[in-house]
């Protein structure tokens, strides 16, 4: 079980990504993305507050400081991808948001996987998938 487990998590996060944005979306047209977005941070933030606190790891927090600067800003892409699917998925929609989202997270990832990180090496076969990703997109938005 231990082996499929990262991509039973994976999954998961993708449904969460879904009912989040269209929870947001409808928030933000109550109040206005911005506040929905902050509401949406300020929960998640008591949510792993309060775990942190129950596992008794929240002394760990000092070590927050220790790390490379570059590694505190990921709050700020994640509190930016929420805002932008709170404006997005009104007009768009949810499938078209997360569609583009996610094609845009796998381009992404594979060009820093390949390029940056040096992780993977990019192949004609990655190169037919990105063709294929881009095919699919025009398939389902369209």
């Amino acid at each position: 079980m231990k082996e499929y487990l990262p991509y039973i998590l994976a999954l998961t996060a993708g449904i969460f990504t879904a009912i989040e944005v269209g929870i947001n979306a409808r928030l933000g047209k109550l109040v206005t993305p911005r506040i929905a977005t902050l509401h949406s941070l300020i929960i998640g933030a008591l949510f792993f507050f309060f775990i942190n606190i129950l596992q008794g790891s929240l002394h760990q927090y000092k070590n927050i400081f220790k790390a490379n600067p570059i590694w505190l800003i990921g709050g700020v892409f994640g509190a930016l991808i929420i805002y932008i699917s709170t404006k997005t998925v009104p007009k768009l929609g949810i499938t078209t948001t997360l569609i583009l989202v996610v094609a845009a997270e796998v381009l992404a990832g594979l060009f820093i996987d390949c390029f940056v990180a040096k992780e993977q090496i990019f192949s004609i076969i990655k190169m037919i998938g990105l063709l294929l990703i881009l095919i699919g997109i025009y398939i389902l938005i369209d």
